[in-house]
């Protein structure tokens, strides 16, 4: 990041108006290298007629005697757009009258007071790479960034900061959870800001993404069955171990070397057996990803490793279609209403009857119904014993 922070901007309301109260010294993240503007930006003065107006989002040194330099931060006027790629701008000072003119390169602009031109905007990056920034040693609290949602096309995710006592309390989880197909904890730095959890490398990232990347072409039906039976064999250690998750999913799902799948991102975990009691009650609002959430705790808030076993069943539909997003094109609140009425994800094309029956299991209305992880387990390890049809999807 270039350990660029900028001051939030007067105007941010406007786009977050739930941002809620401001922290002591509001910080954001700029994009590397690029989208700080200076301290002493320049106010916008009365606008000169003709032309729209933007923001540089880089720097630009001139290449031809035809081109116009700028520094990021500064406002231009477009004069000319017809030519693609390379707009006839001017740029403008802090009172807005024009300066020298030449070509700009048109992805290096973003309309003034718009969305993209936002220093705490950072576009399609994915959730690691947003999680790698906030990461950054230069930060400080109530550092956040806006990304395009990866799931929900037209959305937006914000991305925050952990609070270090939520962080500390994943490590402690991941220090009492020994098993080989639970991502291993090394070591946790917390001699100064910010705090490292270390973990093992796995190397080719969460399991969405591996799928995403693949689509078909090297992995098939019997890599996609032994995937689903080592997160089962993982979550069936956190059911013995009286654990729930909570946060179940391919993007959860960490994937190495010789076709290893391991579960991560005990961020949600808990303990949930306490006085012979098998259900944990949030005694605080969190964000649920309501797409993989079981729909009692979403009435409810209350959690068990049932609700677990349904999000395990949305993982199922993730590695089946080589992860694509459940319920593609509703909203959070639509597919609350559609499991009101006993809707459920249709059988994706190309999947096997024996697969799915698996996944319409783990969505039973009645979560004693569902099947243990241990159950699953079985399952997925018997699979093409039982499964005629596999020699058809080889």
């Amino acid at each position: 990041m270039g350990g660029t922070c900028v001051r939030l901007c007067a105007h941010l309301r406007r786009w977050l108006p739930c941002a809620g109260r401001e922290p002591e010294k509001p910080l954001v993240i700029a994009n590397p290298g690029a989208r700080a503007r200076p301290d002493a930006a320049p106010t916008r003065g009365p606008q000169p007629g003709g032309g729209r107006y933007f923001v540089a989002l880089f720097d630009y040194r001139a290449r031809t005697a035809e081109d116009l330099s700028f520094r990021a931060g500064e406002r231009l006027q477009v004069l000319d757009a017809s030519l693609e790629g390379w707009w006839l701008a001017r740029r403008l000072d802090g009172r807005g009258e024009g300066r020298p003119q030449g070509y700009v390169p048109s992805n290096y602009l973003a309309e003034d007071r718009s969305l993209q031109a936002e220093p705490w905007f950072f576009g399609a990056i994915k959730r690691t790479e947003a999680e790698k920034q906030l990461l950054y040693s230069g930060n400080q609290t109530g550092a956040f960034l806006i990304r395009e949602s990866e799931s929900q096309k037209g959305d937006f995710a914000l991305s925050g900061s952990m609070d270090p006592n939520d962080f500390l309390r994943e490590a402690q989880i991941m220090k009492n959870l020994r098993h080989p197909k639970l991502i291993q904890l090394y070591a946790v730095c917390t001699l100064e800001d910010p705090i490292y959890i270390i973990t093992e490398l796995m190397r080719h990232g969460s399991l969405q993404e591996y799928l995403q990347n693949d689509a078909g072409a090297k992995i098939h039906l019997n890599q996609q069955v032994d995937m689903a039976t080592q997160v089962a064999c993982g979550m069936a250690y956190l059911e013995s171990q009286n654990y729930i998750h909570r946060d179940l999913a391919a993007r959860n799902v960490l994937v190495g070397e010789h076709n290893i799948y391991k579960v991560a991102d005990f961020g949600l975990a808990r303990v949930f057996k306490v006085d012979n009691e098998d259900i944990y009650e949030s005694k605080h609002d969190i964000k649920l990803p309501v797409k993989w959430t079981a729909p009692e705790a979403i009435r409810t808030n209350k959690f068990s490793i049932k609700s677990d076993v349904w999000s395990f069943g949305i993982l199922l539909y993730e590695i089946i279609t080589y992860g694509k997003v459940p319920y593609s094109g509703l909203t959070g609140a639509q597919v609350i209403q559609m499991l009101g009425q006993n809707y459920r994800l249709p059988q994706p094309p190309n999947c096997p009857s024996q697969f799915y029956n698996i996944m319409w299991e783990c969505w039973d209305a009645e979560p004693k119904n569902r099947p243990t992880f241990e159950a699953l387990l079985w399952k997925f390890e018997d699979y093409f014993e039982t499964d005629v049809s596999f020699s058809d999807y080889k």
